[in-house]
């Protein structure tokens, strides 16, 4: 039936499809066209219930397992999941070798978050075809779920079997500038032999990756526009000369590529356009820190300290401040224990989910640090338990401000920051995967610890601090000030924008050259990254009962 040369022999589905395309189209498609050719077509042109159709008519008692497949790519537009595993399925009965059948079924698995079935695929694959496709894919899944040292032991083992293989060392290379191997990083892109201009753009990304992750901005944007010279539709190139850009002060390169990821990928930017938007919101300022990018560090600190001090409302100009003091060194002395310290940072964590009951997703997440931290007492709280600690332990007006807080998000924000300032401890986001025990990173001379961002922001996904600390307490202060006053978006009023601001003017005096930054550890984010997986997506891990699986 796949090789139809005459009306006589065709379905009469066939002729209606055959017919439909040309009259509704204008497309002419020759009578002998394999009724799968015709379905693909159908497809591309929307018409998934047509096509449906016609390959489950024309291909009734002869299905291959390139028609199952196609048939589950169209049951996948039309999102009906179950019909796509079913479809993939029997794509692979039909034909246990075929490697495109097995990949689609890992893809849609990922794709609706079951990571345990997508395992199983892998596993089935590797199995019927040895192939090392599914090695790689087992490296990515491995990172999908936050787990790190497996990924790099995975790819160690492949590269031992295939010193050659591009595609394993371009995963090893990126998991050690995850968690701030730059050195073995560069060692090894300095090893691989390129073959061609895409494995060429690759490298230059993971040039540009390292150079922004050591803050070295004009390396890392010498590197992507390079990349982007090969590859000049990538919307990672260009959101990585975004970030570039405002870091850099400079807005009229940030405008410029975030008009073409809105016309590659049809988005406004997102978090960048905000970020974007807010740095605008200040023009006078914004030039006079874009003018200084050039001079030396020192002198730049200088300048940008004194820009601060004179206007403490920018959150780019603070987080210039950031990434500045941490080029010149000053948070390199942060484990030095200050005299007037007599408290420790308590053995208690705490987390935030605003459901009572967790998805499967957050549940794995946040039970990875009560059982690497059994040493820890640990709690978790929800919007209900939340209200009820605010209630007994502060005053109305921040109730009020917990109860005025509009998302999940911000009440989470705010609840950290309540009950920290009064127990101390740690707080750690629920979407964040504890790979070890916290007592390395939580050293015994520091009263604060937190995390700088990749583009120089103070994070607040995770925070240790002793009991009654004042910037804590400070931090409650400001944000309720936000919330009941309207001011700002969730990552302003409540997040990261707060923590920056406020941190570069409550440690004002403490921000200098000359004498040692002491009982704050403010550490990189590939630090934390050594211990911890942060930002995950509970959504991508689910439970899984389909009957169609056997």
């Amino acid at each position: 039936m796949n090789d139809l040369s005459n009306i006589s022999k065709l379905d009469s589905c066939k002729l209606s499809a055959l017919s439909h395309i040309e009259k509704i189209y204008n497309i002419q498609l020759d009578l002998s066209t394999p009724p799968i050719q015709v379905a693909l077509k159908l497809r591309e042109l929307g018409e998934i219930d047509f096509a449906i159709r016609l390959l489950l008519e024309i291909h009734a008692n002869n299905h291959t397992s390139k028609s199952y497949i196609e048939l589950a790519i169209n049951y996948q537009l039309k999102d009906d999941f179950s019909n796509s595993i079913k479809y993939l399925d029997l794509s692979i009965k039909k034909n246990p070798k075929k490697i495109d059948a097995y990949n689609s079924l890992y893809n849609e698995y990922i794709r609706q978050g079951f990571l345990e079935e997508a395992k199983k695929t892998i596993d089935q694959g590797l199995a019927a075809t040895n192939h090392v496709k599914f090695k790689i894919l087992n490296i990515q899944l491995l990172q999908r779920q936050g787990l790190i040292e497996e990924a790099i032991a995975c790819c160690k083992k492949i590269i031992d079997e295939n010193i050659d293989n591009f595609r394993t060392w371009i995963h090893y290379i990126k998991l050690n500038i995850y968690i701030g191997e730059f050195d073995r990083a560069i060692e090894c892109i300095n090893k691989l032999k390129i073959k061609n201009s895409s494995q060429k753009q690759e490298i230059l990304f993971l040039k540009a990756l390292v150079a922004k992750e050591t803050f070295d901005l004009e390396a890392s944007l010498g590197f992507i526009i390079e990349a982007i010279s090969i590859s000049p539709k990538n919307p990672i190139f260009i959101k990585h000369k975004i970030e570039l850009s405002l870091m850099k002060f400079d807005s009229k390169m940030a405008q410029e590529n975030l008009e073409e990821l809105k016309e590659l990928i049809g988005t406004n930017g997102g978090f960048l356009r905000a970020l974007y938007n807010e740095m605008r919101n200040n023009p006078f300022q914004q030039k006079l820190i874009a003018s200084i990018q050039d001079i030396s560090n020192k002198e730049k600190f200088v300048q940008l300290k004194k820009i601060f001090e004179e206007d403490p409302t920018s959150f780019f100009g603070a987080c210039n401040l950031l990434i500045t003091a941490r080029k010149l060194g000053i948070f390199n002395n942060q484990f030095q224990k200050t005299t007037a310290q007599s408290q420790v940072i308590p053995k208690r964590i705490v987390q935030y989910w605003h459901e009572k009951q967790l998805p499967y997703g957050v549940d794995k997440f946040t039970k990875s640090w009560k059982n690497l931290n059994v040493n820890y007492k640990y709690e978790i709280f929800n919007d209900e338990t939340a209200f009820s600690f605010i209630k007994k332990n502060f005053d109305a007006q921040t109730l009020k401000s917990f109860i005025k807080c509009k998302t999940p998000t911000m009440r989470a924000d705010l609840f950290r920051l309540i009950y920290l300032g009064i127990h101390g401890g740690i707080y750690a986001d629920a979407d964040d995967l504890c790979r070890h025990n916290l007592d390395t990173l939580i050293n015994s001379c520091s009263n604060l610890i937190l995390i700088q961002g990749e583009m120089g922001q103070i994070c607040n996904h995770f925070i240790a601090v002793t009991p009654n600390h004042n910037f804590i307490l400070s931090l409650i202060e400001k944000a309720k000030e936000y919330i009941l006053t309207n001011q700002g978006p969730s990552w302003f009023a409540t997040g990261p924008a707060l923590f920056t601001l406020n941190f570069c003017k409550f440690f004002q005096e403490n921000l200098n050259i000359t004498s040692p930054f002491q009982g704050v550890s403010l550490i990189s984010s590939y630090e934390y990254k050594r211990f911890v997986s942060p930002h995950l997506n509970h959504k991508n891990v689910k439970l899984i009962k389909l009957e169609t699986r056997t």
